[in-house]
């Protein structure tokens, strides 16, 4: 519960604008659930001042770090296990925002659990149970320059064991991403392999 030695930080995001702060809470979620994606905040400081936040950089950055704290606290340790430890919880004990404020943030926050699942995909045990590929030559575009350039799309079948249910996700990769994606895949194997 790292977020209980945050509450100093907390206590800074009523100077924060809600509608930034919504911004804000959606890209922490997407960084704390996406490895590839980057979060900085001097680019929300700069949007802050703009809208007439007056916290110094140093305050600003810690209300961030707090809240990617919250996030990543709850994306790891679901519903179930957090016990009285929810967003609107957390938020109402450590921060001085405003219940209306925590209101809409914990809507944002539970709309971006259900669109986005993110880690909870993960705790659920998605397995992947079939891969169908095709290879092809792109004949017609609205670019010359793309017209016979080979591609790869990939079809990712995965199944929820604890409900049945299905989802798919096709991917079309160039030549190149396709051969860094089976070194990746070669390189998992090997990885997998030394476990068994």
């Amino acid at each position: 519960m790292d977020f209980v030695t945050k509450e100093d930080q907390l206590k800074c995001l009523p100077s924060i604008p809600l509608d930034l702060l919504r911004v804000i809470l959606k890209d922490l979620y997407f960084f704390e659930t996406h490895y590839d994606l980057g979060f900085d905040w001097r680019e929300y400081y700069e949007h802050s001042k703009i809208l007439g936040c007056n916290l110094k950089p140093g305050e600003f950055e810690g209300a961030l770090s707090a809240l990617q704290v919250v996030v990543s606290w709850l994306l790891k340790n679901n519903r179930e296990n957090s016990g009285k430890f929810t967003f609107h919880n957390i938020l109402a004990t450590h921060s001085s925002l405003e219940e209306d404020d925590i209101n809409d943030l914990e809507a944002d926050f539970d709309e971006l659990l259900q669109t986005y699942p993110g880690y909870a995909m993960l705790k659920t045990g998605l397995q992947l149970v079939d891969v169908d590929w095709r290879a092809g030559i792109t004949v017609a575009t609205d670019s010359s320059s793309n017209i016979n350039i080979p591609y790869v799309q990939l079809k990712l079948t995965f199944i929820n064991p604890q409900t049945g249910c299905t989802s798919s996700n096709t991917l079309n990769l160039d030549y190149q991403t396709f051969a860094i994606f089976l070194k990746d895949v070669k390189k998992i194997n090997g990885l997998l392999a030394t476990y068994n």
